[in-house]
């Protein structure tokens, strides 16, 4: 399949009901990428009954495999427009059936296809919120178990990501790792001082050691 990306952001007027916009807003990424497995994967979670929370992890994996293979440019990754793309055509399955989909009751959920404004707006798109801690994480040498450890409970995924200091790359990796096996109240806690600390330190000018040993 053609990879592709809005030539604009697009927004809950372009997409009434998530449906997929015309054609003529599509510009080619330059690359083909094969979603057939993990379309397929979505399909047997669903017949099979699967944790919806614990196939994010497996999902996360195979896409991030399929996408550098893809040699898709990697700016790609940081552009909503393609998230966008990924969530309304390929994994529209996945987005509807993973956050029980329905606009007419909760409009809200039309973040899951679009995102927000922003960095922070990656961790709300349905497909880019598992895909960039994969980027980052996997290349660790323990990288799939730092994976499984971020998505094991829903809330700690979503506190990592309320402290915008853990949209630094350096600084998730670290902070993954600070909070491996412990649990919700610990989590927080580790939070909190790394967001206390951001007034005093230069975070973006640390390695992930020094992070690591003032977040112990």
């Amino acid at each position: 399949m053609e990879a592709q990306y809005f030539k604009k952001t697009l927004t809950k007027k372009d997409i009434p009901g998530a449906t997929f916009p015309s054609e003529d807003f599509l510009e080619s990424c330059g690359a083909d990428v094969d979603f057939t497995y993990i379309q397929s994967m979505v399909t047997e979670a669903k017949e099979k009954e699967f944790s919806k929370e614990h196939i994010d992890v497996a999902l996360a994996s195979k896409l991030h495999e399929m996408l550098i293979a893809s040699k898709i440019n990697i700016s790609f990754f940081t552009d909503m427009r393609f998230w966008q793309w990924v969530c309304l055509g390929p994994m529209n399955e996945y987005v509807h059936w993973r956050f029980s989909i329905d606009l007419e009751k909760t409009p809200s959920q039309y973040v899951r296809f679009l995102g927000t404004g922003g960095i922070g707006g990656f961790s709300r798109n349905a497909v880019s919120r598992i895909f960039i801690p994969a980027y980052y994480l996997l290349p660790e040498i323990d990288g799939k178990e730092l994976l499984e450890s971020l998505f094991d409970k829903a809330q700690k995924e979503l506190s990592i990501f309320q402290s915008e200091a853990c949209l630094n790359p350096t600084i998730l990796v670290a902070m993954v790792k600070a909070t491996r096996n412990r649990n919700q109240a610990e989590t927080q806690k580790i939070i909190s001082n790394l967001n206390d600390l951001k007034a005093s330190k230069c975070f973006d000018f640390m390695s992930q050691e020094e992070i690591l040993e003032l977040l112990a």
